[in-house]
């Protein structure tokens, strides 16, 4: 299955929720693979992120970034649209992923929102 980068990081907080949870053994088994496979992604990802900031992040003459006004972990950013294109390009590129897939049926009973699902829907099959 094709994913975004994007995609990744918004499925992990959910599938961690739902590692909490308790469920079917079968269900169990694959929350826990989808999020072993989707973290070896989301530590790439988080890697270029730090790369992409480092890049654009102004500097104080330490050579730590600044602050942008007094919003704690807002910075002044060199080209604010170049680094925002760079982002974007890592959110959207896509991974080729071993995923595993549950139905509606088994998650049955467990109290999800609505962006849970969201978040995950692309692991959730229809019968």
């Amino acid at each position: 299955m094709k994913l975004k980068n994007r995609v990744v990081i918004e499925a992990i907080p959910a599938l961690n929720n739902l590692s909490d949870v308790k469920l079917p053994v079968k269900t169990s088994y694959v929350i826990a693979k989808n999020i072993r496979e989707l973290s070896k992604i989301l530590e790439d990802i988080e890697k270029i992120k730090k790369q992409v900031f480092d890049k654009w992040v102004e500097k104080d003459k330490d050579g730590n970034p600044i602050s942008e006004g007094n919003k704690e972990g807002v910075f002044k950013l060199k080209k604010n649209n170049e680094f925002n294109k760079e982002m974007n390009e890592l959110l959207d590129i896509e991974n080729d992923v071993n995923i595993s897939t549950v139905t509606l049926d088994d998650l049955e009973g467990v109290d999800l929102t609505p962006g849970t699902i969201m978040s995950i829907d692309w692991m959730i099959e229809n019968k």
